[in-house]
């Protein structure tokens, strides 16, 4: 059995293992949060899915520029990469609110 066939089976039956117990858990999460906090969990972890599709490789973009210029580059320039990051970060998650916020507000 080559990698690759080994890779793909070991996925596959992870996510039946995965489906299995998301069946399995579901009422069990239920009764001991009740719908309203399952269904808050759940909305939190749908948005950050969706922070996460919208990140656009900006973290590991991040990431290999401040590690591979780390030798030549001065504290103060990297403080100024990781604050525009932080600044492009905080502009995406206002905008996703606010499209969020408005498809909440009009179609539920």
């Amino acid at each position: 059995m080559n990698r690759i066939s080994i890779n793909f089976y070991s996925t596959f039956f992870s996510n039946i293992w995965l489906t299995f117990l998301l069946i399995i858990l579901t009422p069990i999460y239920i009764y001991f949060l009740g719908v309203e906090y399952y269904g808050l969990i759940g909305f939190y972890a749908t948005f950050l899915t969706v922070i996460t599709i919208f990140d656009t490789g900006i973290a590991s973009t991040a990431t290999r520029e401040i590690s591979w210029k780390n030798n030549d580059i001065k504290f103060e320039e990297i403080f100024l990469k990781i604050k525009s990051l932080e600044l492009t970060y905080l502009i995406y998650i206002f905008i996703l609110f606010f499209i969020l916020s408005l498809c909440i507000f009009f179609f539920w």
